[in-house]
């Protein structure tokens, strides 16, 4: 006789429930595991938020602190000795040899042979050596009589020039400007070459130098070969470039950033590296802290883009610095400029200078020390 077996009323224990009885019976597997599982929830957790976080826009990650420093003293004394009363700041560029070349526009100078005992120029530059970081010394250029003298000459009483964008290539410096009438009102852009960055003699603004297109280098860098202008157009910051292999030919054309690559294109077609553009001058810097480009605006407040490559994606804006008011008494900030001969901690720690025009302040270009402090990361608790 043959026993039939009814197999659907035999219940066959699941996986997990037998699982969870031999955990069960032993309490110190059980404890383990659950270690286990919540040791790699937390790490899970841990990465999403590093992820959220190191995904953010790298100014995001950092407080910014900016004081006002004591100008240097090595810039104070050129200063004093030059006798200088009002300075217009200008382009900072580095000399092969180490040390730097600021060119400043219009500077108000004390002249006892002169009537009202000071002389204006259009431009000067002052000269700061660093090979002796306990006792750096810095020069003006200076005429036959000990007063400085200017960088650009102009022969028209009733111009002056506003320096833009300088850079030495090969121990050459080239400078940009735009020529405005005694009224501000532009006449025109041009750009100078002139040898030998440490003896600069006066370059004479000629009307083959000069150009009628109202664009304007605000600052230029040298970099993989090639020298990098940021130029104002037309409410717009665009960037070009041109080879350094024949610096020295005003008809260079230049190329123009066009939104994917550099090409030869009219200025009227190049894409903007930052879109919206509402500010002045710039000045851009590499920053090894960061391993981004820095650029600062000339605006109230002076504000800080952020960029891994010179033409961008920019990250949006962050303020650095605000002007205190009773400097300024209805003045403008003007000519904010990077000085990375100033910078410490790669970068960590920056140095600035900016100019106010009109204000109440001595007119001479004050300086800002700013520290980037990076954000702590914290996890709410629930």
């Amino acid at each position: 006789m043959t026993t039939q077996i009814n197999t659907a009323s035999i219940e066959t224990p699941l996986l997990s429930d037998f699982h969870t009885h031999r955990l069960i019976k032993h309490p110190r597997k059980l404890f383990l595991w659950t270690t286990v599982a919540c040791l790699i929830g937390s790490i899970l957790l841990v990465g999403i938020v590093l992820c959220i976080f190191l995904t953010q826009p790298v100014t995001s990650q950092y407080g910014i602190d900016s004081v006002a420093m004591a100008r240097p003293l090595y810039y104070r004394n050129a200063l004093k000795q030059s006798r200088v009363v009002k300075q217009d700041g200008g382009s900072v560029t580095h000399l092969p040899d180490g040390s730097i070349l600021w060119l400043f526009g219009e500077t108000t100078v004390e002249c006892d042979t002169c009537p009202g005992g000071a002389i204006t120029l259009s431009s000067n530059a002052l000269i700061a050596d660093y090979k002796e970081p306990h006792h750096p010394h810095a020069r003006f250029l200076v005429d036959t009589n000990g007063v400085p003298r200017p960088v650009i000459q102009v022969h028209e009483p009733a111009t002056n020039l506003h320096l833009g964008g300088c850079a030495i290539v090969n121990d050459c410096v080239f400078i940009h400007w735009e020529k405005l009438s005694d009224n501000g009102k532009f006449l025109a852009s041009g750009s100078g070459y002139q040898p030998h960055a440490h003896n600069l003699t006066a370059i004479n603004v000629t009307e083959a130098n000069l150009k009628a297109e109202k664009s304007y280098v605000t600052y230029s860098l040298v970099k993989d070969g090639f020298l990098y202008h940021f130029t104002l157009f037309s409410g717009k910051l665009l960037l070009g470039r041109r080879s350094v292999t024949d610096i020295s030919d005003n008809d260079q054309a230049t190329d123009y950033w066009d939104g994917k690559e550099f090409r030869q294109i009219d200025i009227k077609e190049a894409i903007p590296i930052i879109n919206h553009w509402q500010r002045d001058q710039v000045t851009v810097s590499w920053n090894e802290y960061l391993r981004r480009y820095v650029m600062l605006s000339t605006s109230d407040p002076i504000e800080m883009h952020v960029s891994e490559n010179l033409w961008g994606p920019y990250e949006n804006p962050v303020e650095v610095f605000r002007v205190p008011e009773e400097l300024k008494q209805g003045g403008r900030v003007t000519n904010v400029q990077f000085h990375p001969e100033l910078w410490r901690e790669d970068g960590k720690i920056m140095s600035f200078s900016y100019s106010i025009t009109d204000g109440q302040g001595d007119g001479l270009p004050y300086f800002v020390e700013t520290s980037l402090v990076r954000k702590q990361m914290f996890i709410p608790v629930a």
